[in-house]
């Protein structure tokens, strides 16, 4: 069942990589939305607290799938995105 589930939530996360500036809503505490271009390695992060878009580059889509497929979106984004990639605040 586990296996099931996340086979489907990493054929989600390959649907939506495509669409660079689409996010979709993910469950989380901390992030509210998230979205990924596979060509540009790009990940948008928007954050729930004050609605802050942030732009990763050079992201592997494996961190992307990791991201959206992890039990804690948030401490998945702590230890393995947060100071591992060059970003900026969008405007």
């Amino acid at each position: 069942m586990l296996r099931n589930l996340v086979r489907k939530l990493t054929c989600f996360a390959s649907h939506i990589a495509g669409r660079m500036g689409r996010t979709v809503p993910v469950r989380s505490a901390a992030i509210s939305r998230v979205g990924y271009n596979s060509r540009s390695g790009i990940l948008l992060v928007r954050f729930r607290r004050y609605g802050k878009v942030y732009r990763f580059n050079a992201v592997p889509r494996a961190v992307h799938v990791g991201l959206v497929t992890a039990e804690s979106r948030g401490k998945y984004f702590n230890s393995t995105i947060k100071r591992n990639y060059p970003f900026h605040a969008e405007d």
